[in-house]
């Protein structure tokens, strides 16, 4: 039953608070990118009321989600700050999550769902953003507090209205964490699971509405655009514990003797069911990634849950080995993100003084960081970061060129050449040259990608030419 969700070990919640705390040092090193500029630039030069008018436009025009438009300000704060609330979510998902399976007082689960979080959610996909950090980290953090908060409410009223509005903020946080468990609880309840708190659930429903239900989010629903990958691609790249789970309850159906119907009431039912759906909504964005980060969740819950009488008599030694490797490419990042943060701060500050945009350093590009990082070092952009190149010139002003980042070797050469690290100078655009739709512009040599930057120097038309490296997530 849901009320007898387990009390964490002292042990299991400092490994929470732990993954917090690195999570906030690698935070408060990794510098501002991509979305985190819009919202950053939205919220400066405003007042409360700027705020409010502010959010509700992006309520109106490009999506109802919380994590976007109550965080919004929280960009100002001092990145200190900033950073100490990330590693607050953090902990607060690994610890809500370890709870909601009953692995938090037991050592062995708890160090399987550890690693389930650590490795295969898609961290790699611009998770360190901090954009994406308060809408996947934070609202699947809130949202399973907010379901531990409908089975084991406050007592006292004024705490129960504090726990309404936190459950209200959770729903509203994004709509394909929230609205699965909605349906999950109504497919509970129908069941015949035991009542929650009708006033947090229907606080948690109404958050859930408002984002659901936001014109925004509807006209981003309807809007054409090509998936990335086929659906059955798709499920097993973003989706595949949530595709494990739906086989599952198939063959519950199928083979009645199981008990769906026990099963359901439940709140590893309300999981089941909550993966499923949120799965669903994921294969319907047709992305690759943190699409399904939320369908991940849910489902590894369940897997581990059902899995604790065996995870059980795992070795305690064991037990502490996976929990160690799990979080080495959270402390590889811890490592090396101070050397990105460095990197990235000379190359901001030169981009913000160069007239046309063209900035000369030597930089660790993203494939170069160690591969036990997994992807979690955010440093100077790459050449075909298209999106967070023109998030950070709008930054900077809506006449800004575009940042052409060169080798400082580069810095005195206007005729063709092919530099020591490999990259080619051009006087010439290549042939087979192709500009997409968001101004990447590509060709091929030898077999591979490469960018084409243009750019000028000493008057005359040149073309940096660089291997194209694809990063996790790259679409």
């Amino acid at each position: 039953m849901m009320n007898n969700l387990s009390k964490p070990s002292k042990g299991i919640a400092a490994i929470a608070i732990i993954v917090g705390c690195c999570t906030a040092w690698v935070a408060f090193f990794t510098p501002f990118s991509g979305d985190d500029w819009v919202y950053f630039d939205a919220a400066s030069n405003r007042n409360v009321f700027g705020w409010l008018t502010n959010g509700f436009g992006h309520w109106l025009t490009t999506n109802g989600r919380l994590a976007n438009i109550g965080f919004t300000p929280l960009l100002l704060l001092p990145k200190c700050l900033l950073a100490l609330i990330c590693g607050a979510f953090a902990s607060l998902l690994y610890y809500e999550a370890a709870r909601a399976c009953k692995a938090a007082s037991h050592l062995s689960g708890f160090a399987t769902l550890f690693c389930l979080l650590s490795l295969a959610l898609p961290w790699w996909d611009s998770m360190w953003m901090f954009d994406c950090q308060f809408n996947y980290v934070f609202a699947a953090g809130m949202c399973l507090w907010a379901m531990r908060m409908f089975f084991n409410q406050p007592k006292s009223n004024g705490l129960q209205l504090l726990a309404a509005v936190g459950c209200f903020a959770a729903g509203m946080m994004h709509e394909a964490a929230s609205l699965p468990l909605c349906i999950g609880i109504m497919v509970y309840l129908l069941a015949g699971g035991k009542r929650p708190s009708w006033l947090l659930a229907a606080a948690f429903a109404l958050g859930t509405a408002a984002v659901t239900f936001s014109p925004g989010i509807w006209m981003r629903a309807a809007a054409e655009h090509a998936p990335d990958d086929s659906v059955l691609m798709l499920m097993l790249k973003s989706d595949l514990a949530a595709a494990i789970v739906a086989i599952g309850l198939l063959v519950v159906v199928t083979v009645q003797k199981f008990g769906m119907r026990r099963f359901l009431a439940t709140s590893y039912g309300i999981f089941a069911i909550a993966a499923v759906v949120s799965m669903c909504i994921s294969l319907a964005s047709g992305i690759v990634g943190r699409s399904g980060w939320f369908a991940e969740i849910y489902a590894f819950i369940v897997i581990v849950a059902i899995c604790l009488q065996w995870l059980t008599h795992i070795p305690a030694i064991a037990s502490w080995l996976v929990i160690i490797i799990s979080i080495l490419p959270l402390a590889t990042a811890m490592v090396y993100q101070p050397t990105a943060a460095l990197e990235y701060q000379k190359y901001e500050q030169a981009y913000a003084q160069s007239p046309d945009g063209v900035v000369f350093i030597d930089y660790t590009h993203d494939n170069e960081w160690p591969t036990l990082a997994l992807n979690r070092i955010r440093g100077v952009l790459d050449p075909d970061d298209c999106y967070l190149q023109i998030c950070l010139a709008k930054h900077y002003g809506t006449d800004k060129p575009l940042p052409v980042v060169l080798p400082i070797e580069a810095q005195g050469i206007d005729k063709d050449s092919i530099l020591t690290c490999g990259d080619i100078i051009s006087t010439t655009l290549p042939s087979d040259a192709a500009t997409r739709p968001d101004g990447l512009i590509l060709c091929h040599r030898d077999g591979r990608e490469w960018v084409v930057q243009p750019y000028k120097r000493g008057g005359n038309q040149l073309y940096h030419l660089s291997p194209r490296q694809l990063d996790p997530g790259d679409r």
